[in-house]
């Protein structure tokens, strides 16, 4: 962005203070800055984003694999183990009643 100066504007006041072209390009200087900034972030924020999203479904998948592992695999394991029990005291009974 470029700025102009007024052609025979004084440089300075009579007690010393910048004069007003002065701070305009100063203001003008740090909000070139400012944005520049802000669009360096806005523009690592726009890379990260999708990576973000892919660890938001990874992290999902791990948490319900947790989960799905610690509720439904416990009773799962269980009520197998019963079966099996079950299964082999009644193949026990069948053979004893054919013997």
């Amino acid at each position: 962005m470029a700025t102009t100066t007024l052609k025979g504007a004084p440089s300075e006041h009579a007690n010393g203070s910048a004069t007003l072209t002065e701070s305009i390009e100063t203001n003008v200087q740090d909000v070139q800055e400012a944005a520049a900034k802000a669009g360096d972030t806005l523009g690592g924020w726009l890379r990260q984003l999708p990576l973000a999203s892919l660890g938001v479904v990874g992290v999902i998948g791990d948490e319900t694999k947790v989960v799905v592992n610690k509720l439904f695999l416990n009773k799962l394991v269980a009520r197998g183990e019963r079966v099996q029990h079950d299964a082999a005291r009644w193949m026990k009974d069948v053979q004893a009643r054919f013997r």
